[in-house]
């Protein structure tokens, strides 16, 4: 014969979201229910502690059926943190029975005050000899700092940078103060000593809209600190007043604009040349960027802004901060447009709506570009080093592994990975950067290309030792050259970053020269070759 079964759903007080974890299952006929392992009696959910003596205190009754390890979690719902979690009492298991948790016992170790907001308290019980089925209940609760208090989004805003907002922007024209209000109270706000009534307002969540107006005028531009006074209508009760710190912000944008030149040449065939723009702003802020011919005031083209890394290399760091890259080729489907004079417009709007317009004269030529090649020479002690730390291999030139003063070649530099010059496990290889900008006339010469060539031999004459010398910092880093025996390597060509110089001052050519271990080897001299155009004629 088949046993009936069925669940029995043990009845508890639910508030706030209170959920009791652990019921149990019965056989047919059985009387009663059996008991939660651990469940939340009932409670007020609403504490607000300033000693006012409206609900100053919290009284959580938890009931556990068995033997268990109780563990308390609080949470922080509106900020996403956990504010304590840790074991209910000072012995690892708790007997069954009825405890109640006052506000002291659930934040126990917790830095206080802690700010207004709902919290999640999860009690959970491991039963003993069952402890690899916790069981929880869970519920929630308000916490108020007295009449007032100023809701997370606002608290959180104001504290970063208070809130910011530019009056009559269209964008961020006022400043949101949201508050909550434990009972029904009357609300006034006051900035700069002038009163403003918002009535009685009941219990709750509620927000006053500031439009940066005092007593009929504009507020000045800076910090302004605006409070809420609630004062409760019940007979008898204390006043309570809230703080935040609002900025009102007028000042529009003033970006630092570079370009590689002056003058785009779309017609030359050795190279694809472009006009590029950089600009200390995120994307988000260029709201508009045309280019328009000056002699007809018409819209020659729209630029679409794009992220750039402010300086270079540190993208994925954090601190990291983007910038913008705007790029014109002067060129439209059906080839170059005309050359000529042509103005870039470009407005730039913060975040809370203050505008600003910048322009900048561009020209466009007809011409072609031809290409050039120059060359810069350096003894291997006098290269210059690189200003970037730690850009290539490991941190460069640093000890035990540094390099030295060679001994073969006058004003040369030896780089010795052997045991005896660069002893340890930590470093086993001898390095260094090096970092150099072309003299060319910014503007009007774009730079192209480069490569590095290094002469020199063993430290030892005659050895077998072997360096390497690897250009860096470029579209993307070269495969090395190797130097072995006395002679020389070049490194492969390397294309230019072609928007370094718009957002940084790093050398525009980067290299790295060194040996492994157990290698010895000198550098006599650093001969660095580039190509770049001018125009035709």
């Amino acid at each position: 014969m088949r046993s009936s079964i069925k669940v029995v759903l043990v009845r508890a007080a639910l508030v706030s979201g209170l959920v009791v974890s652990g019921l149990a299952v019965a056989p047919a006929g059985t009387a009663a229910p059996v008991r939660p392992v651990i469940s939340i009696g009932h409670f007020r959910p609403t504490v607000s502690p300033d000693g006012d003596g409206y609900h100053d205190s919290l009284r959580v009754p938890i009931d556990l059926a068995r033997r268990a390890f109780v563990t308390i979690r609080v949470r922080d719902v509106e900020r996403g943190r956990t504010v304590r979690n840790g074991p209910l009492g000072g012995t690892q298991w708790d007997a069954p029975g009825r405890r109640v948790l006052t506000l002291g016992s659930l934040f126990t170790g917790v830095a206080r005050p802690l700010p207004a907001g709902r919290y999640r308290l999860s009690v959970i019980a491991r039963p003993y000899g069952d402890e690899q089925h916790p069981r929880t209940a869970r519920a929630t609760f308000t916490l108020h700092s007295g009449p007032v208090s100023l809701d997370v989004r606002t608290s959180t805003s104001a504290a970063a940078e208070g809130l910011r907002f530019a009056p009559g922007s269209g964008v961020r024209s006022r400043a949101r103060i949201g508050y909550v209000l434990e009972r029904r109270s009357r609300v006034t706000a006051v900035v700069a000593g002038h009163r403003i009534p918002l009535g009685a307002q009941p219990a709750g969540h509620h927000a006053w809209w500031w439009n940066g107006r005092i007593g009929g005028r504009a507020a000045a531009e800076g910090e302004h600190r605006v409070t809420l006074r609630a004062r409760p209508v019940a007979p008898r009760s204390r006043a309570g007043a809230v703080t935040v710190r609002t900025v009102v912000d007028l000042t529009a944008p003033d970006p630092t604009l570079n370009v590689n030149r002056s003058t785009v040449y779309p017609a030359a065939t050795v190279i694809e040349d472009s006009l590029r723009v950089g600009l200390d702003l995120p994307p988000g802020e260029v709201t508009s960027a045309q280019v328009r011919a000056v002699d007809e005031g018409r819209l020659t083209a729209r630029l679409a802004p794009v992220e750039h890394e402010c300086s270079w290399g540190d993208r994925g760091s954090p601190y990291y901060v983007a910038c913008t890259l705007l790029t014109w080729d002067a060129r439209t489907p059906s080839g170059p447009v005309a050359p000529g004079d042509y103005l870039l417009r470009l407005v730039v709007t913060d975040d809370v709506g203050n505008s600003r317009v910048v322009r900048r004269p561009v020209s466009v030529s007809a011409g072609q570009l031809v290409e050039q090649t120059g060359s810069v020479t350096w003894t291997g002690l006098s290269a210059p080093p690189a200003t970037d730390p730690c850009f290539a291999n490991g941190c460069g030139d640093y000890a035990p592994c540094a390099s030295h003063p060679s001994e073969r070649f006058a004003g040369g530099v030896s780089f010795r990975s052997d045991q005896a010059a660069c002893p340890g496990t930590e470093f086993q290889s001898a390095v260094r950067d090096y970092g150099f900008t072309p003299p060319l006339t910014f503007g009007t010469t774009p730079f192209d290309r480069f490569r590095v060539v290094a002469v020199g031999g063993p430290t030892t004459p005659g050895d077998d030792d072997t360096a390497w010398v690897t250009a860096r910092g470029g579209v993307s880093d070269s495969d090395g050259a190797t130097l072995a025996a006395d002679g020389s390597a070049a490194t492969p060509w390397m294309l230019v970053r072609p928007d370094v110089e718009l957002f940084s001052t790093s050398p525009r050519t980067r290299w790295s020269a060194g040996t492994s271990r157990p290698n010895r080897y000198d550098v006599a001299t650093y001969t660095l070759e580039y190509t770049y155009y001018v125009p035709a004629g």
